[in-house]
This record gives structure tokens, C-alpha cells and sequence, in this order.
């Protein structure tokens, strides 16, 4: 009986001592965080030579500034404008990618986007075909 009575004694020290950690860790890591509209777009057949874009939008849905650290295309036919200034809480924003279709036949383009966010980078996907 005693036996019982210290094992479920440590039990709940173990379970009260593993939530306290959890609130502690929860409450003091309030990182950014993006919310984004979309993060893949396909812009169906695309005529060769012809740049496109899509506009990928997002917003600051956390109560700190978002800070768009870099953006990087996956290749060169693919460019992307990006805020360079902060975005503060509850403002929304913009990433407009453009493809230049260079070479015929299906495509996978991706822009990744790093930030100060909780989850640091971003990936936005571009599909299509480029046609004659």
C-alpha cells in the first residue's frame, strides 16, 4: 500500500513538473507569425518568352513586427519583390513573383522566403506549362 502511495506521489510530481515546463516554454517564445492567403499558384499553360506573375499575400497575425529577412528564387527565370520595411501586427502584405518562361514543357518554380518568424522560412510554389 505504502508502495502505491509513493508511486503515485512521483507520478504527479513528474505530470504538474512536465505542464509547468510547457507554460513556461509557451508564454516566452512569442516569435512573429505569417499567415499566408496562398502559398502555391498555377498559372495553367504559359506562352513562351512571356514573363508572369502572382501576387502571394500575407499578413502579420502575431502582435510583434515581421521582418522579411531574404528572398530566394529557386532559379534565374524567376524574380520576386518583397516589403523591405517591417510589417507591423495586423497589416498585410505582398510577395509578387514573375517567371520568365524560357523552355517549353511542364515547370515547378519555388521562391523561399526567410523571416523573423516562428517559422523561419516559407516556401511559396509556382506551376505551369510553357506552350509555342
Amino acid at each position: 500500500m505504502r508502495l502505491k502511495f509513493i508511486f503515485f506521489i512521483m507520478l504527479s510530481l513528474l505530470v504538474s513538473g512536465a505542464n509547468a515546463q510547457s507554460f513556461f516554454n509557451s508564454g516566452s517564445s512569442q516569435e512573429p507569425v505569417i499567415e499566408w492567403e496562398k502559398t502555391m499558384h498555377d498559372f495553367g499553360e504559359v506562352p513562351m518568352g512571356v514573363p508572369v506573375s502572382f501576387t502571394f499575400k500575407f499578413k502579420n497575425t502575431s502582435l510583434k513586427p515581421v521582418i522579411i529577412q531574404e528572398v530566394e528564387a529557386s532559379c534565374d527565370c524567376t524574380a520576386a519583390e518583397y516589403p523591405k520595411q517591417p510589417i507591423k501586427p495586423g497589416e498585410t502584405a505582398k510577395i509578387v513573383a514573375t517567371y520568365k518562361a524560357d523552355e517549353k514543357g511542364a515547370f515547378f518554380k519555388s521562391i523561399t522566403v526567410t523571416a523573423n518568424t516562428k517559422t523561419k522560412q516559407h516556401i511559396l510554389k509556382m506551376t505551369g506549362v510553357v506552350v509555342d
